[in-house]
């Protein structure tokens, strides 16, 4: 099973594909409207990292969300619903 990706890790991945495009190619590329989930993502991120975690997501169906231990990547907590996730950092 392929190991989970953070947020920053598909970021990173895709700003490489955008690097690798032909000359010219870019000039096309239209921005997008900011996505909220992306958003939520990103801030449900942080606080996991300011709480000692990680938060993951699965990289094959159903794709459930993870907590893992900042540390040593232990699997703290998983969920199927981000606001699932929202509310074990919560408590």
């Amino acid at each position: 099973m392929p190991e989970p990706q953070t947020l920053q890790q598909v970021l990173d991945g895709l700003g490489r594909l955008a690097d690798d495009l032909p000359d010219g190619r870019e000039r096309h590329l239209q921005p997008v409207k900011r996505d909220p989930m992306s958003a939520r993502v990103h801030e449900l991120t942080a606080r996991a990292a300011r709480a000692g975690y990680r938060l993951v997501r699965d990289p094959v169906s159903p794709y459930d969300w993870n907590v893992l231990d900042a540390s040593d990547g232990e699997r703290i907590h998983s969920a199927a619903r981000l606001d699932q996730i929202d509310q074990w950092l919560d408590s």
